[in-house]
């Protein structure tokens, strides 16, 4: 085509148009314009840099601090900048590199557009105008063009800005990487970078399309061929696959243009539906996402990010893995959707998370099946816990014996099942004899050491008190109507049961058992083994001993049944002893006086003429023969 005569160390084209139509070589303070089709030389002068427009027929060179702007080949306009020049980029608007600064002018007015406290290294415009990167030594940075900010007035020289308008750009993203050559297809900034590798940028989201093995240049982007070509300085050619539909859909949704997107969207490749679906999370947009994704595991990610429980109930039952249960439960706990929760957990098999909706619905049919799946998968914890919950204590102590749990089995069985003790002391006992026999006959338990357990016998009373308590199942409803029992103290509320007559322990009830009525009316006492002694030899010696208030009710029962004429008497002794607990000793079992009464009034009906009561002596002794006598 043709030669240069200078050693030129840049070439410029006017590739900011459709097609290239000058390319400028410039190096040795000099530049030639040369037509880019025959190379034949169009214009030349003195610069240090050289930069086009956007429009082919302008361009601007520097001579020192100088810069001088043409038109159709002729100087147009002169501006010699305060901070001096450093360098010139072309585009849209002129830009002067200044120590530390880069200022933007326009073409036409040369007025300050924005000064920017940046030195980049190179600057890069889109096809639209709309969008420039400016590359610095670390990083690079994408800003928004926004023209309509400038006012017409502040586009004049004499009424220029030293700083311009500040709203004329926008910093849209910074990006920690190092630009070596880079270009625009659409909103997509592609580039290389320091470590050698291809990359585009869209919408704040970077993506990698290949890793270089050595440094490359960007030679262009052809779109019919979905590639992009790169050199080196072997003159060596290399082209990448890079959709166009791709970029043309994120493109789209970077300006927000669904309906454009929605028609690029066919055309693209189904593998690059997940890599769409990524950029559409990016951008916030999830709900596209889901529509548009074809991994599963994706696809239930972004359903549980946007709340939608059924599209990620039908998604967890195809991949029907345990983390995405869970997943799914907590979400739906999270929305009171409980059902689909308790469905989700047992699928999953979180006992724990089942037994926490059981207790915390009071659900109690919910709660027997997590103790009956936790026992048979092995879930100790959860199964003790769901069974103290429902009040199973006799199971509690069963789980805690039977995962060798001996000395809290022991402490548990004095705490809610006094009863069981025995058992489970001898079961610790069997199992520590064989590791240490001294420390096994250092356990105690209630009956043979008696003394060590004052309480016992109050223990095992209250436990049978409780146990009726126990086994009522009340609605968790009903909760606030009992909070007043769980400060309660079941001693002392059996204590007074037993005083008041509500509560007759099993322990009376056997004794009583062993009192018969015999034909004549009579009471007898079953005869004692040789050996054994009463039960009342010693009730009337001991002063301390205190007969409950319904047994006293229950003896004087007895008496009224004897002599029917004194219920009235009974009655009146029964209502003075029955607000007090009174002593053994100040109790008449043998009722003289009552029957004494009795016989008084038998007399009186009689009915005999001239007889005085009083002379009767019913005490005398004379009426009591001797055994002697008798005989």
């Amino acid at each position: 085509m043709g030669e240069v005569s200078i050693w030129f160390k840049s070439l410029i084209t006017s590739y900011y148009v459709s097609w290239v139509k000058f390319a400028v070589v410039c190096g040795e303070g000099e530049y030639i314009i040369y037509t880019a089709l025959t190379l034949r030389s169009k214009s030349y002068g003195s610069a240090t840099e050289f930069v086009w427009a956007t429009d082919s027929s302008m361009y601007a060179i520097s001579n020192g601090n100088t810069v001088t702007i043409y038109k159709n080949f002729k100087e147009f306009k002169t501006l010699k900048p305060a901070l001096g020049v450093e360098g010139l980029y072309g585009g849209h608007l002129l830009g002067v590199r200044s120590t530390n600064s880069l200022t933007f002018y326009t073409w036409e007015t040369v007025c300050v557009v924005r000064h920017i406290e940046l030195e980049p290294k190179h600057v890069f415009w889109n096809e639209s105008n709309t969008l420039v990167c400016l590359s610095a030594v670390q990083s690079f940075h994408i800003l928004q063009y926004n023209p309509e900010c400038l006012e017409p007035s502040s586009t004049t020289p004499d009424r220029m800005s030293e700083d311009g308008n500040e709203n004329s750009f926008e910093v849209l993203h910074e990006i920690a990487e190092t630009v070596t050559h880079g270009l625009w297809i659409g909103d997509c900034f592609v580039y290389t970078n320091n470590l050698n590798r291809l990359r585009y940028y869209v919408g704040g989201e970077v993506a990698t399309v290949a890793y270089l093995d050595r440094p490359m240049y960007l030679l262009g982007y052809i779109s019919k061929e979905n590639r992009v070509y790169l050199g080196d300085k072997e003159l060596n050619i290399v082209s990448y696959r890079l959709w166009t539909s791709v970029l043309e859909y994120q493109t789209a949704v970077v300006r927000k243009d669904f309906d454009s997107a929605d028609k690029v969207l066919p055309s693209v490749p189904l593998d690059q539906r997940n890599t769409i679906a990524q950029f559409l999370e990016s951008q916030g947009f999830k709900k596209q996402a889901l529509a548009v994704s074809n991994d599963l595991d994706h696809k239930f990610d972004l359903s549980i990010q946007i709340g939608d429980l059924q599209v990620a109930y039908s998604l967890a039952k195809q991949c029907d893995t345990t983390d995405k249960w869970k997943e799914l439960a907590d979400v739906a706990m999270k929305k009171s959707d409980l059902a689909l929760a308790q469905e989700c957990l047992q699928k999953a098999q979180d006992w724990e998370g089942l037994l926490l909706i059981a207790s915390s619905t009071g659900n109690r049919e919910l709660m027997v099946n997590v103790s009956t799946l936790a026992s048979l998968n092995a879930k100790t914890n959860v199964e003790f816990l769901a069974n103290y919950l429902l009040g199973r204590c006799e199971d509690c102590l069963d789980i805690l014996i039977q995962s060798g749990r001996l000395p809290e089995a022991a402490f548990f069985a004095h705490t809610y099942l006094p009863s069981e003790i025995s058992r489970v002391v001898v079961i610790w006992q069997e199992k520590a004899s064989t590791i240490n026999k001294r420390l096994a006959k250092s356990i105690a338990e209630p009956k043979s050491y008696e003394n060590l357990f004052p309480n016992y016998q109050v223990l095992l009373k209250t436990q049978e008190f409780l146990k009726a308590e126990r086994s009522r199942i009340k609605p968790a409803s009903s909760y606030s109507q009992t909070l007043d029992t769980l400060s309660s103290n079941p001693v002392e509320e059996m204590m007074k049961a037993e005083c008041s007559g509500a509560y007759v322990s099993s322990q009376l009830l056997n004794a009583a058992s062993e009192v018969d009525e015999d034909v004549e009316g009579f009471v007898t006492i079953q005869s004692l083994s040789p050996g054994e002694e009463s039960p009342f030899d010693d009730l009337e010696n001991d002063k301390d001993i205190l007969i409950p208030s319904h047994v006293q009710k229950l003896s004087t029962a007895l008496l009224n049944e004897l002599t029917p004429e004194s219920s009235t008497s009974a009655a009146q002794l029964a209502e003075n002893t029955a607000s007090e607990e009174v002593p053994a000793h100040q109790i008449n079992f043998d009722t003289n006086e009552l029957w004494d009464q009795e016989l008084e009034i038998d007399l009186e009906n009689l009915n005999i003429d001239d007889f005085d009561i009083a002379d009767l002596n019913l005490d005398g002794d004379e009426f009591l023969l001797d055994d002697d006598d008798d005989a």
